[in-house]
């Protein structure tokens, strides 16, 4: 119950937090305040926004692109080490447009695809290149264990 007081929200109960969660392995004794360099290419800013913040915090340089024309123009102009997009960004009629056009152009860095939870796909992403799959709705620990492992491996 959150009885309010001039618009203004009262928690009458205590309040539950979720657990902190842990620095990555890879990145705790790293002095610098950015570790590897992470886009995020998703079809939703707050979204983006969010993830961008949590994984600044746990010490990742994160770049955001909002369609898949300024993906590929940030993948080719910067240091990137991992590529994180969802197949429902704009800018292509075909989800694995953009990852063709990545590899194509000899992008060697990991990929992780955002789907839908309809997804079943698999092996033609695979195929392409993408690096690891997570299913709609997103879960950050989920991201996070995924992010760690694609790092490690390169």
């Amino acid at each position: 119950m959150f009885p309010t007081l001039k618009g203004r929200i009262m928690w009458t109960g205590p309040v539950k937090l979720l657990p902190s969660i842990p620095r990555p392995p890879f990145l705790k004794d790293q002095e610098e305040p950015f570790g590897p360099r992470v886009l995020l290419a998703l079809d939703n800013l707050a979204i983006c926004k969010m993830l961008k913040q949590y994984l600044e915090w746990s010490g990742v340089s994160v770049t955001i692109a909002l369609n898949a024309e300024e993906t590929l123009k940030i993948v080719f102009s910067r240091s990137i080490d991992l590529v994180i997009y969802s197949t429902a960004l704009s800018g292509r009629s075909n989800p694995l447009a953009l990852l063709t056009g990545i590899r194509e152009r000899g992008g060697k860095m990991p990929l992780i695809a955002i789907v839908e939870k309809d997804f079943n796909s698999y092996e033609d992403y695979i195929r392409q290149g993408v690096s690891d799959i997570i299913k709609k709705p997103l879960e950050i620990a989920e991201l996070q264990r995924k992010i760690e492992q694609q790092l490690n491996k390169s």
